[in-house]
């Protein structure tokens, strides 16, 4: 995964706001797009936008609940 790398959510997903130091849980819904705007940290964790936010997310999560968007300009290999 890279940075600008988009993808579906399949089925309702865990995503982290930090406020003030704080993680808040938030459900990222089915269907929804999010864009990777950020590395893997130690934790394992992706920053993501999502809905206008910044959010983190655990790469396994996105792994196994969500799929790959494809711009309308790229090729299927």
């Amino acid at each position: 995964m890279s940075n600008n790398d988009k993808f579906r959510i399949l089925t309702p997903t865990l995503g982290i706001q930090v406020i003030e130091g704080e993680r808040i849980p938030v459900t990222i819904p089915a269907d929804a797009t999010v864009a990777v705007t950020g590395t893997r940290d130690a934790e394992g964790l992706l920053t993501i936008d999502w809905d206008g936010r910044t959010l983190l997310m655990y790469c396994h999560d996105l792994d196994e609940r969500a799929e790959a968007v494809r711009s309308a300009g790229s090729s299927a290999a």
